[in-house]
């Protein structure tokens, strides 16, 4: 059984640009401060707007506890849109993280991720093998901010729709904030704190044949997607304690399969006639071959009167070799004559005899 049905509906999204020139260059300068302070080179560093980042940044704020170990994971700070910033620097770095020969100074890039309401069309397919496809369209509607704190109470639609979105947007920060560096002395490995990476091999910045700017346009793609998916596996949450009668109504196809049995009497007179043709065939075949071998010791009557014990039998058939069953069957065994009756002749000959 299958099941498909299509679902339109609002929820949060994230689109990712590359960043402003300003908070580009505010995040490259501090940044590089921060590979002087620990002699290593930065190859991915992502975090949220929060205390201390803004003109006047440094080293310092990159090499705090919080930003190493993703403390902050929602922007509390911007007031049109709850933002996540990801520096790359991917020259010189394999796809694994691992050092890679380059020609010339490394080139960094720089994208902002920011949190929009947006309009869903879904399509959900359910197989009878327990494979679920989900594919889904969304339009960006407009910008949606994060709030520490939010006046109401759980009952509230409005509140509970703010909460949802901003928890959709910290599990999207969870996933992606965080550095990926390794140390300039000795050839140091790489140390990598971001989650998303550390379990998602295919979201690895660094790619085989693709220069800064493509491995930043397919990063991009890759975290608005993975924001999506974050969006469309809530719709398969079960939570204890939700009353569900409530819920969005969908139209939903079903789809069973069934064996089907067409009969037509053409094609089942053509079988069967062949069939019984053939059957004929084996017959006619295994009547000729009887007769054509005068009947075995299986299956002739002769069978019956070598092997029976009786002292009657017993004289007519006195030779060794007419108890082996060979063929041919001797002539006096094939013409006697068995009769049934009250009585029997003491004497067997070859002539016609009494039982």
């Amino acid at each position: 059984m299958n099941l498909t049905y299509d679902l339109d509906f609002y929820g949060p999204a994230v689109s990712c640009q590359p960043s402003s020139v300003r908070d580009f260059q505010l995040a490259k300068q501090a940044i590089a401060e921060f590979e002087n302070m620990t002699d290593g080179r930065v190859f991915y560093y992502g975090w949220v707007p929060q205390p201390g980042w803004g003109p006047g940044v440094n080293g310092s704020f990159f090499d705090s506890t919080d930003l190493r170990i993703g403390n902050f994971r929602i922007d509390f700070q911007s007031q049109d849109a709850a933002r996540v910033f990801v520096y790359l620097n991917t020259t010189g770095v394999d796809a694994k993280g691992g050092r890679a020969p380059f020609v010339g100074t490394p080139a960094a890039q720089m994208i902002t991720c920011a949190l929009y309401n947006a309009s869903y069309a879904a399509h959900f397919e359910v197989k009878s093998t327990g494979e679920q496809q989900v594919t889904a369209d969304h339009t960006f509607q407009n910008w949606m901010a994060a709030y520490s704190t939010v006046n109401g109470t759980t009952e509230d639609p409005l509140v509970t729709r703010q909460m949802n979105i901003q928890a959709v947007m910290e599990a999207f920060g969870m996933m992606i904030v965080g550095p990926v560096t390794f140390s300039n002395v000795n050839q140091g490995p790489t140390t990598n704190s971001v989650y998303s990476l550390s379990m998602n091999p295919p979201l690895f910045p660094s790619q085989p044949g693709l220069n800064q700017t493509g491995m930043t346009l397919r990063l991009s793609t890759l975290y608005e997607d993975l924001a999506q998916n974050i969006t469309l596996s809530m719709l398969y949450g079960v939570l204890p304690g939700v009353d569900y009668s409530g819920q969005t109504d969908a139209a939903v196809i079903k789809s069973t399969f069934q064996p089907r049995f067409v009969y037509q009497p053409r094609t089942l007179l053509v079988t069967y006639g062949v069939s019984t043709l053939f059957a004929f065939i084996c017959v006619v075949m295994g009547v000729h071959a009887l007769l054509h071998n005068g009947a075995s010791y299986t299956n002739s009557f002769s069978t019956i009167v070598r092997v029976t014990r009786d002292p009657s039998f017993s004289r007519l058939i006195a030779d060794e070799g007419d108890l082996q069953g060979a063929e041919p069957v001797p002539r006096h065994i094939r013409e006697a004559e068995i009769r049934l009756g009250r009585s029997a002749k003491v004497s067997a000959s070859h002539a016609s005899s009494w039982l």
